[in-house]
């Protein structure tokens, strides 16, 4: 890593070859992936061969730590070697954007839930009120019920990814359904009409990958994702709980996109309380642990 003019620096990642090829090049600022230029990522194409792929990077005042990661073809992962960086640039006070989505009322009324939109509300109105000290300002979005479409919340994320700065902080609190299909894990949005029907979800919902893809495109790297979100619909044909495949999904959401999760423990998925059931407590944990704000 480099000190480059502007505030700027030139990150080098050296890529090479030790006989099983070498793939899925990830760098990262500060815990956060960084969107890599596909143009100019070249990797080797033999063994013993190098590349070598240059980024250049907006610096934040204080620490910026640089880290790399890549697997070869058999997914074994390399070894991430953290770089420090420290600039002197005065920090502007940060933004704390946040998109709150909660859904009770789903197209298909057997999948309508109680309490969902009320916890998002609330998380909301908690933030709103209780975050004022910590930050220049804060932004407010919220989408409920009818207005939680796949349209709007992926448009919402494409309007937040062009004000956010990386000094900023970015919340995201989804309180609804998810499904697990085929170890592919779907946020469900208000029209959607089936939790596991594929080619429904492949149309209505919105895979996990998709989200992950968006939030990487959110310069704040200081961002957090609050999932209240199961698969308990209004009857118990509908009730599914998650599982190990489930769990490794959410995990990779967050691995992959570097950023900090927390959603129910496994056990609280299965006894509840879902979105749609009142006066419980229910018990969030960070799925990557290195959650809380720096």
């Amino acid at each position: 890593v480099m000190a480059a003019p502007d505030n700027k620096a030139e990150v080098l990642v050296r890529m090479t070859d030790n006989g099983n090829g070498a793939e899925n090049l990830r760098v990262l600022h500060n815990g956060k992936s960084i969107v890599l230029n596909r143009e100019t990522l070249k990797y080797p194409e033999a063994k013993n061969q190098f590349t070598t792929y240059k980024h250049v990077v907006d610096l934040i005042g204080g620490v910026n730590t640089f880290s790399a990661v890549a697997n070869n073809k058999e997914k074994v992962e390399s070894d991430a070697q953290p770089v420090e960086l420290i600039s002197d640039h005065a920090s502007k006070s940060s933004t704390c954007y946040i998109l709150s989505v909660g859904i009770n009322q789903y197209k298909n009324s057997k999948l309508n839930l109680n309490y969902a939109k009320p916890d998002a509300q609330s998380f909301s109105k908690m933030m709103d009120e209780k975050s004022t000290n910590l930050f220049k300002k804060i932004e407010l979005h919220t989408l409920y019920d009818e207005d939680a479409t796949r349209e709007k919340i992926l448009s919402k994320l494409d309007e937040l990814a062009s004000k956010a700065s990386q000094e900023d902080v970015f919340i995201f609190y989804y309180a609804g359904h998810g499904s697990m299909v085929d170890d592919k894990f779907y946020f469900i949005p208000t029209e959607s009409i089936r939790l596991y029907d594929v080619s429904s979800l492949n149309k209505e919902a919105i895979d996990a990958s998709l989200i992950q893809d968006k939030f990487s495109r959110i310069h704040a790297l200081k961002q957090l994702i609050i999932m209240d979100a199961c698969q308990s619909g209004g009857s118990v044909e509908l009730l599914a709980t998650r599982g190990a495949s489930e769990e490794k999904a959410i995990a990779q959401l967050s691995r992959s996109a570097g950023i900090h999760v927390m959603a129910p423990s496994r056990g609280q998925a299965r006894r509840g309380p879902c979105p749609d059931r009142g006066g419980t407590v229910r018990t969030l944990r960070p799925v990557r642990h290195r959650w809380a704000f720096r």
